[in-house]
């Protein structure tokens, strides 16, 4: 009896076209999609993170370690339910979880408990919770994929090499758009919004008569339309929209401060107005504060370690100011124009990296360009290579004076340009007797990366000198446990005798490390010869975020409370009296948040006392208002007398809250001036006179000369009957200011009172 043959199914006709095209172009979109949000993941941590080798790894191990689980789950969801229909609801999933991303980073990047954690488990854990669910999701459609083409193809090895090469096609499509086309030329939340709006159509593509694809593609909608408004319809209405979605961390801030945004090949380049700072701007680049700029004050340095540059540049240019400087680093390009006013008759090549920084620096940070002024857009040590090369043919162009290495900042560092190689290479392109200058962040109980420097330099340099920079206190000592900005000087020219003739000198002599300082730093153990092959850098600063993420993160709450408590003041100036204390609520909390971490500084290092001051007149700002507020509801007759009371006791409660805040400012800065002027002034408007007479007089046993304290505790004597001083009091102030406005007035009336001319009782 013969076997009958087994019994064949013949694959669907039609070929690609109607078997695998539609299965292979998933698989390319989804790819795509993972690939550009792995790109996106990149520029979206540093602005919280920064760039280093933490980071990077950290990205794609959580990446990976999602799209393994994400995988598994998608393979288990292919072999339990429809293809098409499992593959509606996960391309929902993944579009949601694509618009999750800049949410979880910023709120992630908030949370301050990872703040005090070591730097690279700080990484690792704002990476996984805020990308690893979202990679998760975008893992589970490609075994979908592979099922749904197994379904339709003819045979299963073509079939899947097939998909898995389209897939393969389509990452490098999202690999290359984004890197090279994407992220600079339309920013980082627009790309971000636009990939989970394709999935959000490709959840529709596949959803036939499954209703949660069309509801979700409506909510997309809705939802770009919250992000990004519209350009008809109320402008107003949209900017609020926008500032939601801005709070959210779905797009970037546009608020009046913003002078520049945008996203470069290298980083997000901003450039924003400081809050409280008399005109002053400062440029990020991600969340580096790189430079400061005043308009009102151009010429006006801003960093600690410019004037150390200063100071070196005029010691050994005394005899002429006809030199070439190459600065590696451009920035808000405060130093080469420094350079360029200062000395005439010089030349300055600039290499900065990234050309939207030059673009910042020309339209918010006064740049001009100058013929005296060469600026190239590259890679700080490709450029001293190939002024090496030049030197070997037979145009070589002319040696430098000074080289000033300013492309380091803060823990972030370029490790190619710390190596014996490279400053090897620097030397080349020295004169003889030229100056390399670097400024570089470190804290000397650590010490182990500036000592590393020091100890390269050493094999290069005949004489290695370092300063530090205090952009504080001019005249703090130097304490170990404190981060500074160090500047280290290195020439084979001996250096010149020190002639102290103007302030920039002045400082950099008095901020030279002390030789023992010096000497305990170059003992430390862990030091190393940084080369090309190895120069662990990172490794060497590990420590240092965590030691200065403290103070940096109570000074962004502190400049976001400043922000607040100003557009309060705009807002109550133009008798916007709901949105005031909105607004003023907003800055409350802000400033508590920055004293939370503040209390959980290192032990020893100084309190930041400006946070207690500027909460203290924020609130004395609010019982300002809630004061004219009452004042002016008594005079219309409108309000009843409970509600004018209530007032009454929350103006009275904002004062006390004011005078506690500034107390708290003499507690951790006891020789602050502003502190006890500021709690004096509260007491007098409290009419509590006999406890603004001690703080006043501690204020000018301070501050002799401060006549606004000499005018209240004028004002605050004459409460209290003693007359005579009082007298004495405030002609003191008219001796210092003639003309004070009220001054002679409240004189004349207590010199009145005192010849019995009038009651005693009319003295303010």
């Amino acid at each position: 009896m013969s076997t009958p043959p087994p019994t064949q199914v013949s694959p669907p006709s039609g070929g690609l076209a109607r078997g695998t095209l539609v299965p292979c172009a998933t698989a390319f979109i989804a790819s795509a999609c993972v690939m550009i949000m792995e790109l996106l993941a990149f520029r979206l941590v540093t602005r919280y993170l920064g760039n280093s080798n933490y980071t990077t790894t950290a990205i794609i191990g959580v990446v990976l370690g999602g799209l393994a689980l994400g995988n598994y789950i998608g393979g288990a969801i292919a072999d339990r339910y429809r293809s098409i229909s499992a593959l509606a609801t996960l391309f929902v999933l993944a579009s949601a979880g694509c618009f999750a991303v800049p949410m979880l980073n910023a709120l992630v990047g908030e949370w301050s408990v990872l703040w005090f954690l070591s730097w690279p488990m700080r990484i690792a854990i704002h990476v996984f919770l805020s990308f690893f669910i979202p990679c998760t999701l975008l893992g589970t459609i490609g075994p979908v994929v592979a099922k749904m083409a197994l379904d339709r193809g003819r045979s299963v090895g073509r079939t899947v090499g097939g998909v898995y090469a389209w897939g393969v096609l389509g990452s490098l499509m999202g690999t290359f758009a984004s890197g090279f086309v994407l992220i600079p030329r339309y920013g980082l939340f627009t790309i971000n919004h636009v990939v989970a709006a394709i999935l959000a159509i490709m959840a529709i593509l596949f959803a036939g008569r499954r209703l949660l694809p069309y509801g979700w593609g409506a909510a997309t909608c809705v939802l770009l339309m919250l992000i990004f408004g519209l350009p008809w319809g109320p402008q107003t209405a949209w900017g609020k929209t926008r500032a939601w979605a801005a709070n959210w961390g779905l797009r970037d801030d546009e608020g009046p401060d913003v002078l520049f945004d945008r996203a470069s090949e290298y980083s997000q380049v901003r450039v924003e107005n400081v809050p409280r700072s008399d005109g002053r701007r400062v440029m990020l680049l991600d969340k580096l504060a790189h430079s400061f700029y005043n308009p009102e004050r151009p010429n006006e340095l801003q960093y600690g370690y410019e004037q150390i540059f200063g100071g070196i540049t005029d010691q050994y240019t005394r005899s002429t100011d006809a030199f070439r400087a190459l600065v590696l680093g451009g920035g808000g390009f405060t130093h080469p124009r420094m350079l360029l006013r200062e000395r005439p008759n010089c030349h300055v090549d600039v290499v900065e990296i990234d050309p939207v920084v030059t673009e910042a620096a020309l339209a918010t940070f006064g740049l001009s360009l100058d013929e005296r002024m060469s600026i190239f857009h590259l890679d700080a040590r490709q450029h001293v290579i190939a002024l090496n090369r030049a030197m070997d043919g037979d145009e070589a162009p002319p040696p430098y004076k000074f080289v000033f290495l300013d492309a380091i900042n803060d823990f972030i560092v370029p490790p190619h340009l710390t190596t014996q190689e490279f400053q090897k290479s620097v030397k080349r392109i020295l004169a003889p007797d030229g100056v390399f200058l670097m400024n570089l962040v470190e804290i000397l109980d650590e010490g182990r990366f500036l000592a590393s420097v020091l100890t390269t330099l050493r094999t290069s340099f005949a004489h290695v000198d370092c300063y530090f920079a205090t952009d504080g206190d001019a005249n703090a000592d130097l304490d170990v446990s404190e981060r500074y900005t160090f500047v280290v000087v290195a020439t084979d020219a001996p250096p010149p005798d020190i002639e102290v003739s103007n302030d920039l000198v002045r400082y950099m002599t008095s901020h030279r490390m002390p030789d023992d300082a010096l000497a305990k730093l170059l003992a430390k153990p862990g030091i190393q010869l940084l080369t090309d092959d190895s120069a662990p850098v990172e490794a060497m600063l590990a420590n240092l975020p965590i030691r200065s993420s403290a103070h940096d993160a109570t000074r962004r709450f502190y400049n976001r409370g400043n922000r607040a408590a100003d557009e309060a003041a705009r807002r109550g100036a133009a008798l916007e009296f709901a949105a005031a204390t909105d607004h003023f609520r907003d800055a409350v909390r802000e400033y508590q948040r920055a004293l939370e971490l503040d209390e959980r500084r290192p032990a020893g290092s100084p309190a930041f006392h400006l946070v207690r001051l500027n909460l203290g007149m924020a609130q004395v700002e609010e019982a300002g208002r809630l004061g004219n507020r009452t004042r002016r509801l008594i005079a219309s007759q409108k309000g009843s007398a409970a509600e004018i009371d209530s007032m009454r006791a929350a103006v009275s409660r904002h004062y006390d809250e004011a005078a506690a805040s500034f107390e708290d400012v003499i507690k951790s800065a006891p020789n602050f001036i502003a502190g006890y002027y500021n709690l004096a002034q509260i007491r007098l408007l409290q009419q509590r006179f006999d406890e603004a007479i001690p703080v006043y007089r501690r204020c000018l046993e301070l501050s002799p000369e401060h006549v606004p304290a000499q005018y209240g505790l004028g004002l605050a004597l004459a409460n209290t009957g003693q007359l005579a001083e009082a007298s004495a009091a405030l002609e003191a102030v008219l001796q210092r200011q003639p003309n004070h406005p009220t001054a002679r007035e409240h004189l004349n009336r207590i010199q009145a009172a005192m010849a019995g001319s009038q009651p005693a009782s009319t003295a303010p």
